[in-house]
């Protein structure tokens, strides 16, 4: 056993950067010895240290918070073979120069998977009021899945993580079933099919198409998250008023007992 040698761990740090949210920022301090991945929708990125991956085989379904989603909590699918990922946004830089001391010093080999807790709110629930007061989603979906928690019994203050920088250790017996049962859970707000919607663009009026029943509502936001309009389903087939609309783009959300869509229209 003495003559075992140590097998250093392969570590990949990785980070999305979709829709024009951040600019480029390469580590100006890294380990040469690792790789550092960054998923992006933008072919114009070039760094010297992040290897650069186009988002193209993400759902184009999604919107660009769902996208990044994906790819954070599925770094067993969307990265190369390898034990440990280092998580970071990609609005802040990675500050170490060896990553296996850095996760010796933060203490992680003794666990699976390590965030900091948030400096601010200690509450899932207190999180998803500043979610809607910045805009950051619609707020009927969080509205909806606060509920939901409520519903299940999810206790208030039961901490809250900032998973702005999140390690995790992909060697677990279980992972994959895991990380799927998360990222349904952040995901199944969007889960919805067979809609369609036209003229888009439009000048007057659009329709509303569906081919299942128990849809309840639709929403139209502005680009600002702004909700404009809201009406019911009548039929399988809603004609919506947008006329009075001014010309520029918006978001369609269809809400069902399911879940809801998200559909980008341009009025003219």
């Amino acid at each position: 056993m003495d003559n075992l040698e140590y097998k250093k761990p392969k570590i990949i740090v990785y980070s999305v950067n979709t829709g024009g949210y951040d600019e480029l920022r390469s580590p100006d301090v890294y380990d040469p010895n690792i790789r550092y991945i960054l998923f992006t929708d933008n072919k114009y990125f070039k760094s010297d240290v992040w290897e650069i991956n186009h988002i193209d085989f993400v759902d184009s379904k999604l919107d660009n918070r769902r996208k990044a989603r994906y790819i954070k909590i599925n770094p067993h699918l969307v990265l190369p073979n390898h034990d440990i990922s280092i998580w970071v946004d990609h609005c802040y830089k990675p500050r170490f120069n060896n990553a296996e001391e850095f996760l010796k010093e933060i203490g992680f080999f003794n666990n699976n998977i390590m965030s900091y807790k948030h400096d601010v709110r200690q509450c899932i629930y207190s999180e998803s009021e500043e979610v809607k007061q910045q805009r950051l989603d619609y707020e009927d979906i969080v509205n909806s899945q606060m509920s939901r928690y409520r519903i299940e019994g999810f206790p208030r203050n039961y901490d809250f993580f900032d998973y702005s920088l999140s390690v995790q250790d992909l060697n677990l017996p279980d992972l994959a079933d895991n990380e799927l049962c998360i990222y349904k859970g952040v995901n199944e707000i969007q889960n919805l099919n067979h809609i369609s919607l036209y003229p888009n663009p439009t000048s007057a009026s659009l329709t509303l198409n569906v081919s299942q029943a128990g849809l309840k509502n639709f929403l139209i936001y502005g680009i600002d998250v702004k909700l404009i309009k809201s009406g019911n389903f009548q039929s399988l087939n809603t004609e919506i008023d947008v006329e009075e609309l001014s010309a520029g783009i918006y978001v369609l959300v269809v809400m069902g007992s399911s879940g809801s869509e998200h559909i980008r229209f341009e009025k003219k």
